[in-house]
């Protein structure tokens, strides 16, 4: 992890949710392909299905990600999912993240994910 990115502590029902849209994404782009079987995980995917991928999501979520995820390592759509996650929190956009992907959850994670992402900034700097 490099010294810009922080650890963020957030409802792990937020990651999973985010990781199974992630995951429905990628389906859906590699069932648009000729064949091209469905990932087990984000490795399986070729640097053009991860860029298409990447967009949906920035659709689906409306969080920027593709540039702030230049840098970082992600094999799994879980860690992916978390990645997406602490980009939305230097943001200041976690809260249209949980809007897009679990309404239901929308104001409890917030708080404690800023406050976190806060506090890993000022350690790291």
């Amino acid at each position: 992890m490099s010294d810009k990115q922080t650890t963020v502590d957030v409802d792990p029902d937020l990651v999973e949710k985010l990781t199974v849209l992630t995951r429905d994404i990628a389906y859906m782009v590699c069932g648009e392909q000729p064949d091209v079987p469905q990932p087990e995980n984000l490795r399986d995917l070729d640097s053009f299905l991860v860029v298409q991928v990447l967009l949906e999501l920035e659709n689906s979520t409306g969080v920027m990600m593709l540039e702030e995820l230049e840098d970082a390592q992600a094999e799994t759509f879980g860690e992916l999912a978390n990645n997406i996650i602490r980009i939305a929190v230097a943001g200041g956009s976690l809260a249209k993240l949980i809007e897009s992907v679990a309404p239901d959850r929308q104001g409890e994670d917030q708080d404690d994910a800023t406050a976190a992402a806060a506090e890993g900034q000022a350690a790291t700097a």
